[in-house]
């Protein structure tokens, strides 16, 4: 990409991790160098399935990372299907699969299938 692009988004990326560690709203393990998560993350997922936008979605692709959990979770609890990167695309088939009906069907709970761990265990692979 354009290195003056990369450099703004850089700068840009640590203004917001500093401004959330100043605040105190990120958790461990702390803001820098990834998608930090933070106070209000179950209140931030809620507020995106209030929109329109969500409400119309019956698939949704969505982050491994922990600030996510709860949007993971409340997709597969409102019966939308979740497709989840594995955790730094590290496999052969670098996405996760979550069917919340086939979860159900084997008695697997929603929100621990929602969960890296969870879906390790119990989600399909796609390329």
């Amino acid at each position: 990409g354009d290195p003056a692009v990369l450099q703004a988004k850089a700068q840009l990326r640590t203004r917001v991790w500093d401004a959330m560690t100043e605040a105190k709203v990120s958790v461990f393990p702390g803001a820098h160098n990834r998608i930090p998560n933070f106070k209000g993350a179950d209140k931030a997922a809620e507020m995106l399935a209030s929109t329109p936008e969500w409400k119309a979605a019956r698939v949704l692709k969505c982050n491994p990372d922990s600030p996510q959990l709860a949007v993971r979770a409340l997709a597969l609890a409102q019966g939308k299907l979740v497709y989840m990167a594995v955790p730094r695309l590290a496999r052969p088939n670098p996405f996760f699969l979550l069917d919340p009906a086939a979860l159900r069907a084997k008695g697997v709970s929603l929100r621990h299938a929602a969960s890296i761990k969870g879906a390790s265990e119990n989600a399909t692979t796609v390329p």
